[in-house]
């Protein structure tokens, strides 16, 4: 009798014992399921958005500038297959200098005057999930008074570049999108 019982709470199609049965999934439990998964993935990417950062740090007497662009990896990443890249790396140092270059092209200062103050490139690093590139302004004759940048713009429409510049007197933010003209960065 005891080996009839033990067999008897084993068996799965017993209905009997449900304890370790698991339930069916029916059509509604799936599409609930499916619905779940769905909801879940503009979430997910909303958290890639194509935005860059950058600081301006003026000098005193406002005429120099020490620039700092953080991009995100995966989007320096597009960028260099952007440009033909077969194997793009961010370690190797030729490619960090074609992106870094670029930055520099599309980091516009100008001075009161509103003559352009040429940008250099002083390096670019990888690091975690970002690459920073690191620029700096020729002296300018007058005080540096506009910027605009466009970096990463040409790759991507929606792209957003936050900049803040600093200087010993204000520190303000700037927000660039593809068509953002040129902004006053001083209050002179």
């Amino acid at each position: 009798m005891a080996i009839k019982a033990t067999q008897h709470c084993r068996s799965r199609h017993n209905n009997r014992y449900r304890i370790n049965r698991v339930p069916e999934f029916t059509h509604m439990r799936w599409g609930v399921i499916a619905l779940l998964c769905l909801s879940t993935i503009p979430s997910a990417h909303s958290h890639r958005q194509p935005i860059s950062w950058g600081d301006v740090a003026l000098s005193t007497d406002q005429q120099q500038a020490q620039i700092t662009h953080r991009l995100h990896y995966h989007d320096a990443i597009a960028w260099l297959r952007h440009q033909g890249e077969q194997k793009p790396n961010l370690d190797d140092l030729q490619q960090r200098a074609l992106i870094a270059l670029y930055a520099a092209d599309n980091t516009r200062l100008w001075q009161q005057d509103e003559s352009p103050v040429p940008v250099r490139v002083i390096g670019a690093e990888s690091e975690d999930n970002y690459l920073f590139i690191y620029l700096e302004s020729a002296k300018a004759s007058l005080p540096i008074t506009h910027l605009q940048t466009s970096v990463l713009m040409a790759l991507n429409q929606t792209q957003r570049n936050r900049i803040n510049v600093n200087t010993d007197a204000f520190r303000e933010s700037f927000e660039f999108f593809a068509q953002t003209p040129p902004q006053r960065i001083t209050k002179q």
